[in-house]
């Protein structure tokens, strides 16, 4: 119901100014994603698609489909993706407590 209705012109200003750090922070994204996706194809001697799938972030039905497409190998991919998505279930509460300084 609010939708759209809250942006006035001074927010439109401060979202268009965050634009280009949204574009460099994408691209550093990707550029580290193909540097970790380079070294998974060689240390397993996958192809380096693979390698980008398996580092890649995004959902795991996407990057499946996108994997069964193109050839690549979908049980590296989708295990190096499950391995992800575990440790941030995992790591996620300790590193949060840890930034808000409850330690215990």
């Amino acid at each position: 119901m609010y939708v759209g209705l809250l942006f006035d012109r001074a927010s439109l200003l401060q979202a268009g100014r965050l634009i280009p750090v949204m574009i460099i922070n994408t691209l550093v994204l990707m550029a580290t994603c193909a540097v970790t996706g380079k070294m998974l194809s060689v240390m397993t001697g996958s192809s380096y698609l693979t390698g980008y799938l398996a580092t890649t972030p995004g959902g795991m039905d996407s990057i499946a489909v996108i994997a069964m497409a193109s050839g690549a190998d979908i049980t590296l991919i989708l295990t190096t993706q499950m391995l992800r998505l575990l440790s941030i279930i995992i790591m996620g509460p300790i590193l949060a407590r840890y930034v808000l300084g409850k330690n215990s």
